[in-house]
């Protein structure tokens, strides 16, 4: 007969009391004491269900818009924006509700450069998961011939599309 249980605890510092209890076949029950202990979520959120940037796009005002799927994270508590500056990923901003799954830049970065952007989860007990995939914006460059009459244009690969990218379309205004 099984003698121990392990429960995984997703609460954020919660007091819990634990008892055993156990029949026998003439219907009488048989208790243990009870134990009890306050516990603390100390696990980061599982990069698996981080909630992972599947979008990175940029408004007309050249700032980037993220987009991702809400994490699977029982406890996920907000969304940790990263960009990265120069070596390293630098936290930029907070996201906060598991549905709340879109996030545009204040800054207008995306006009100049080409930008990187990951997320990570964060939950109820401030502990952070890994960094998720990055998605790097798209920057579009365009010289124009004078005498040749024509306009050449040049960008950079999009980036961690989960599906990969098939084609790039082009629209003039």
């Amino acid at each position: 007969s099984l003698t121990t249980y392990q429960e995984i605890i997703s609460r954020c510092n919660v007091f819990y009391n634990y008892q055993i209890q156990i029949s026998d076949a003439s219907g009488c029950l048989s208790t243990s004491n009870i134990s009890g202990a306050n516990f603390k979520d100390q696990t980061a959120p599982d990069p698996a269900v981080n909630g992972l940037l599947d979008s990175v796009s940029v408004n007309a005002l050249g700032q980037s818009i993220l987009g991702w799927q809400p994490s699977s994270y029982a406890d996920c508590y907000a969304y940790v924006i990263y960009q990265f500056t120069g070596s390293t990923w630098a936290s930029i901003d907070t996201v906060f509700g598991i549905n709340n799954t879109i996030y545009t830049t204040t800054s207008t970065i995306a006009n100049t450069a080409a930008t990187n952007y990951c997320i990570a989860s964060l939950d109820s007990c401030g502990n952070i998961g890994v960094l998720g995939n990055s998605h790097t914006t798209i920057k579009l460059n365009t010289t124009y011939d004078v005498c040749a009459r024509n306009t050449n244009l040049t960008w950079n690969a999009y980036q961690n599309m989960p599906l990969g990218v098939s084609h790039y379309q082009i629209y003039c205004s």
